[in-house]
């Protein structure tokens, strides 16, 4: 299994292939599993699922049981042995030539811009963002109700 972060947390790959999310019951505060730890053990124990470990609300450690540990290790070896792991990729690539003109009509400066910033400000951003998209569909909607009730069908005609 290798573990795959969002947010600090979040899902896993099984064996390579399968995607399985971390439940949010395996998500505990560190000072909780200290107080607790008999209960975290046995859990860990008997599902074998990794439980992410909180300080300050923000993901710190990951604890998983010897078992788990080992097979995330077995399949990590398996992977490295596999051939599409160990062909080496040439150090240059030659560079697409459709890529190349589209590249050429591309504005860079905004991705500039958005790679300044911060992934909080980015959050923040698509948040402003969706709650734009919320309300000028609200006002489209709160269009078309005036429209149908002043008789004029649809908007636009």
């Amino acid at each position: 299994m290798v573990t795959l972060y969002w947010h600090d947390i979040y899902c896993k790959f099984n064996d390579l292939e399968q995607m399985v999310m971390i439940d949010l019951d395996d998500i505990c505060s560190l000072s909780d599993f200290q107080r607790r730890t008999r209960e975290h053990i046995r859990r860990l124990r008997a599902t074998g699922r990794p439980e992410v470990l909180t300080v300050n609300g923000r993901a710190a450690l990951v604890v998983h049981d010897a078992a788990s540990y080992q097979e995330i290790v077995n399949a990590l070896e398996r992977a490295r042995t596999l051939p599409a792991f160990t062909s080496t990729v040439p150090d240059v690539l030659e560079p697409d030539p459709v890529v190349e003109d589209y590249k050429q009509h591309v504005d860079r400066t905004l991705l500039r811009e958005n790679l300044r910033r911060t992934v909080e400000q980015r959050v923040a951003n698509l948040v402003a963002l969706q709650a734009l998209t919320f309300e000028a569909r609200r006002a489209g909607e709160a269009a078309r109700r005036r429209s149908r009730a002043a008789g004029g069908g649809k908007v636009g005609q």
